[in-house]
C-alpha cells in the first residue's frame, strides 16, 4: 500500500508538471496568433484618434469664427445712415439759398497808407463796415481807428455811399472831414485814424 501511494503521488506530480507545460505553451501560441490582429487594431484606433482630434480642432475653429467677437460679422441687418435720411431732409440740404452762401463782390478798398499797407478788402451789396472789431468787413489794426468807425453802402441802383459811425476823430473823404453821408466814386481816398484807404468800384 505504501508503494501504491508513492506511485500515485509521483503520477500526480508528473500530471501537474505536464498540465503547466501545456498551459504555458497554449498561452504563448495564443499571443503569437493574436499579435498581428492587436497591432492592426491599435493602428486603427490611432487613426481614429487623430481624425477625432482634427475634427475637434476644426470644430473649435468653427466655434471661434461663430463667436460674439468674430472678425467676420454679418452687417446686412445694420441700417445705413444714408437710408435713414428722409427725402425732405435731403431736399433741405440741397435747397439752401445761394445768397446765404455767397455774396458777389461789388468793389474793393485797398490800404494805401498805414498798418497792413497793400492789403485789400472786398465790398458786397448792402452795408460794409470799417473798424477795428473782428466782425467788421474791413478790419484795421490802426490804434486810432474805433471799433466801428465808418460804413460804405452799395445800393441796388449801383451807387456807393460813405458815412461816419459817429466817431470823435471823424472820417475823411479826399482830405475833407465827412459831415454827412456822401456818394463816393472810383479812386476816392478815405482816411480813418492814420489809415488811408483807396476805393475801387466795380460798377
Amino acid at each position: 500500500m505504501r508503494v501504491n501511494r508513492v506511485r500515485g503521488a509521483a503520477r500526480s506530480k508528473v500530471m501537474g508538471v505536464q498540465a503547466k507545460a501545456r498551459s504555458s505553451a497554449t498561452n504563448k501560441f495564443n499571443k503569437a496568433v493574436d499579435a498581428p490582429g492587436n497591432a492592426l487594431k491599435n493602428k486603427v484606433k490611432g487613426k481614429k484618434g487623430g481624425t477625432a482630434s482634427k475634427k475637434t480642432k476644426a470644430s473649435n475653429k468653427k466655434e471661434k469664427s461663430m463667436g460674439l467677437f468674430s472678425k467676420k460679422k454679418k452687417t446686412g441687418n445694420v441700417p445705413d445712415e444714408s437710408q435713414e435720411l428722409s427725402d425732405d431732409a435731403k431736399t433741405q440740404m440741397i435747397t439752401i439759398p445761394e445768397e446765404e452762401l455767397f455774396k458777389p463782390c461789388v468793389g474793393w478798398v485797398v490800404i494805401w497808407e498805414g498798418p497792413l499797407k497793400g492789403k485789400d478788402f472786398r465790398l458786397v451789396e448792402g452795408r460794409n463796415t470799417i473798424g477795428k472789431r473782428a466782425d467788421m468787413n474791413v478790419v484795421l489794426t490802426d490804434p486810432e481807428v474805433e471799433a466801428e468807425h465808418a460804413h460804405i453802402v452799395f445800393t441796388r441802383n449801383q451807387q456807393y455811399f460813405l458815412s461816419d459811425a459817429g466817431t470823435s476823430s471823424g472820417t475823411y473823404l479826399n482830405g475833407e472831414r465827412l459831415m454827412e453821408t456822401l456818394q463816393i466814386v472810383d479812386n476816392d481816398f478815405i482816411r480813418v485814424g492814420r489809415t488811408v484807404l483807396r476805393f475801387k468800384s466795380l460798377y
